[in-house]
């Protein structure tokens, strides 16, 4: 499209609505003061992308993504554009306050075409869209263009010219000096109550576009303006003079204003001698649009005067359809799916050859991406046949889903990935059973405990309950570690691997071998499958080792790791191979793990151990970065490593992590912090595993563990994790029965402290 039409409207397909003026504007911004943002204000969404926390600008709390709330806003959308690397930056030149979080940091990386789609917007509201900009460097030219699209249907409504995010002083926004400011947009929402920003990178571009945050705020003036609508903006090849293309309408303050409209001269008249003007009507005029140099989806350009209460002139971007026989379908599309044109029609708008409840004109335009209310493009919907997906759930039932029943993908048959069919993710937020889960079809993690819906249903769990989940499938348990004797490291045992990420280190007498992108211990294979490989040295990130308890040892330990850079999406995956094992041997393999970040996806990863032709995946999700919830305290700052106990049929063990497939874009890769494999010494797996924890009505405090059968063991107890535990007063013990599981109820006196912190150990 032609980038120089700035501050233009350009006319969207949604019908009966009328859409704003499409003022893009640049107001620039040194402090919280002149930012524009008061909790006066009503806010749809408020969001500060990347890695430094979220801001808090006079009062308006932001989120840090799209779909999290704060303030009680659901900040609804999307966005996709992806990978979405969090990058934290330096301080913009010339602003204070707490709007300089919003630019401190960003999402950056997206491919061409990105965007991003708020949702939930109240249909005939006006509103003004901030998008916070600022230069980054000055050795990469973010030059792009910004298309807004009400209503998410594929039209565009406005276009900003080409910007250099890099440069501030150029003719656009052109201010005097390298500042921060917002790029305005305002707006009025159609009936879909949807806006999607898409970014555009020039071809000259050689950096991305940094995407530092956003406000969509009403604008309570918004109303006040004369605006001009157009309700189609699709016309066919096919089509002789003086046919429809759309109505016109003209509106003052939200309401209906009689108005005569002409074709004028201007920016943006390119095409005006194809078309005429009969009354309210937009018509195609004195030219056939059926020759061979005309393609389907070609825009032309109009500019038109519209004149009311008052006077205004837009211009009307309007798209081709390649359709010679004039039935609103384009014919390649009816091609597609039928053996000649006269099999499919969207003449009358309500044809319906495969009586799915979708007409064959909203096939075709959900195919396009054309159909509005937040449908995304379906190139596969197919207009003969009633369930595109073979998901017993015909196509209007996930396009037009009737409550609690979300919409879903019509082409896919699981439209999260989560392994279950959309027909059996009811939506109801209640597990009946495997046929009625209950769960969201749009999250693969309906209840967001890490475990997705399929795992949970397939292994007891109840996949809407956030309290519910479920144990390791198979020889695998998770077991706290905070001393160095609580590693189970033993140097009188017999270790065939030792792997320390990124550094060696010792623990309880026992040395760990450097793993890093240019060395490996003997007999491991690290393989990150094309991606690169990454190591960070005595780093501990979000990770609090003191609020763990955790020695210096094991802190040196996990200080350091390696990861793929590049790898942190659905899909990516890192192997490990442990080679030189003896066959008929039993071993007990451990990955020692902590918390890296304590925002973003929780870095999960599914974790799969391959020996011989026995395959183990324990998990639904690991979340690497949510270690309370595989540890069961809810403490996130707990060590602890992963046992699994096999016998070798081969030579080696691979160790796939992957991230999951519907994860969350840039989920983040596998951390390799340390591993060890040792000959198994017949101790039950996991030694001593805590299973649940309570805090009873009546004061006292019990802990449910796992350990060796009919054994005992006693609870101690420390005050702030400083100096060895020591019994508690009376002693307490717990024996376990037959199965080793145990429980130890500590008194209410031992509890009353303000902190204490108890162990069970043999």
């Amino acid at each position: 499209m032609n980038k120089k039409l700035s501050n233009q409207l350009f006319i969207t397909l949604a019908a009966a609505t009328q859409m704003s003026s499409a003022q893009i504007s640049y107001v620039q911004i040194t402090s919280d003061a002149d930012s524009g943002i008061s909790s006066d204000m009503t806010f749809t969404h408020a969001i500060d992308f990347g890695t430094s926390g979220v801001a808090t600008v006079n009062g308006v709390l932001f989120a840090n993504d799209v779909n999290q709330t704060a303030d009680g806003r659901a900040n609804s959308g999307s966005r996709t554009y992806s990978p979405n690397n969090p990058h934290p930056g330096n301080t913009p030149p010339a602003v204070s306050g707490n709007i300089a979080s919003v630019f401190q940091d960003m999402r950056y990386n997206g491919p061409d075409l990105g965007s991003v789609e708020l949702t939930g917007l109240t249909p005939g509201e006006f509103y003004e869209l901030r998008l916070y900009e600022r230069a980054w460097d000055a050795n990469a030219i973010r030059t792009f263009s910004l298309d807004f699209d009400i209503g998410a249907n594929g039209s565009i409504e406005a276009s900003t010219p080409e910007i250099n995010q890099n440069n501030p002083t150029l003719p656009t926004p052109g201010f005097a000096a390298n500042v921060s400011y917002a790029l305005v947009y305002k707006y009025q929402a159609d009936d879909s109550g949807s806006l999607r920003i898409t970014v555009d990178l020039a071809d000259g571009s050689t950096g991305t576009y940094h995407l530092y945050g956003l406000t969509n705020a009403v604008d309570p003036d918004g109303s006040a303006a004369y605006l001009v609508s157009l309700d189609n903006n699709i016309f066919s090849t096919g089509g002789a003079q003086g046919t429809l293309v759309g109505s016109l309408a003209g509106s003052l303050e939200g309401n209906p204003d009689p108005s005569t409209f002409t074709l004028v001269a201007g920016n943006g008249d390119t095409d005006n001698g194809k078309f005429q003007i009969n009354g309210d009507r937009l018509e195609i005029g004195n030219f056939d649009f059926s020759g061979a140099e005309f393609t389907d989806g070609q825009q032309f350009s109009i500019r038109i005067q519209g004149v009311g209460s008052s006077t205004t002139e837009r211009v009307l971007l309007l798209t081709l359809l390649r359709d010679d026989d004039n039935d609103r379908l384009n014919d390649d599309w009816e091609l597609q799916w039928a053996t000649d044109l006269t099999i499919l029609s969207g003449e009358t708008g309500e044809e319906d050859l495969d009586q799915d409840g979708l007409t064959n004109l909203e096939e075709f335009r959900i195919s396009r991406g054309n159909f509005g209310s937040g449908v995304p493009a379906y190139p596969n919907i197919d207009p003969t046949d009633d369930d595109s997906d073979d998901d017993t759930l015909s196509d209007d039932e996930e396009i037009n889903p009737v409550g609690p029943r979300l919409q879903t993908n019509p082409t896919a048959e699981d439209t999260d990935g989560d392994e279950l069919s959309d027909a059996v993710e009811s939506n109801s937020g209640t597990f009946t059973d495997a046929n009625d889960t209950g769960t969201d079809p749009t999250l693969c993690d309906t209840d967001g405990d890490y475990s997705i819906d399929s795992w949970e249903v397939t292994h007891n769990s109840d996949p809407v309950d956030v309290n519910s989940y479920p144990n390791p499938v198979g020889p695998v348990a998770i077991v706290p570690m905070t001393d160095d004797a609580s590693t189970g490291l033993d140097p009188a045992k017999t270790y065939t691997h030792l792997v320390s990420g990124g550094q060696p280190s010792t623990v309880n007498g026992v040395t760990f071998e450097t793993l890093s992108p240019t060395i490996s211990p003997a007999n491991v294979i690290w393989d990150s499958m094309g991606r690169s490989m990454n190591q960070v040295i005595a780093n501990n990130g979000d990770w609090d080792p003191v609020a763990a308890g955790v020695s210096a040892n094991v802190e040196t330990l996990l200080g350091s790791f390696t990861y793929s850079g590049n790898g942190p999406n659905p899909g990516d995956t890192q192997r490990f191979t442990l080679t030189g094992l003896s066959p008929g041997a039993s071993y007990d393999l451990r990955i020692y793990s902590r918390q890296w970040d304590t925002e973003g996806s929780g870095r999960p990863s599914d974790l799969v151990f391959t020996n011989g032709d026995e395959t183990v995946r324990p998990f639904g999700f690991l979340p690497l970065d949510r270690p309370g919830i595989l540890t069961r305290s809810g403490i996130q700052t707990d060590a602890y490593y992963l046992t699994y106990q096999y016998t070798a049929q081969t030579t080696e063990l691979i160790v796939d992590a992957t991230v999951p497939l519907c994860a969350p874009p840039n989920s983040g890769s596998f951390h390799m912090y340390a591993l060890s494999n040792e000959i198994a010494s017949g101790a039950p797996l996991g030694q001593i595993l805590i299973t649940n924890q309570i805090l009873l009505s009546d004061g006292r405090f019990a802990i449910a563990f796992q350990g060796k059968p009919q054994t005992t063991y006693q609870v101690t107890k420390s005050a702030n994790l400083v100096g060895n535990f020591l019994p508690l007063d009376p002693p307490l013990t717990a024996t376990t029965d037959i199965n080793g599981e145990g429980q130890a109820v500590i008194s209410a006196g031992e509890t009353s402290e303000a902190k204490k912190f108890f162990r069970i150990e043999e």
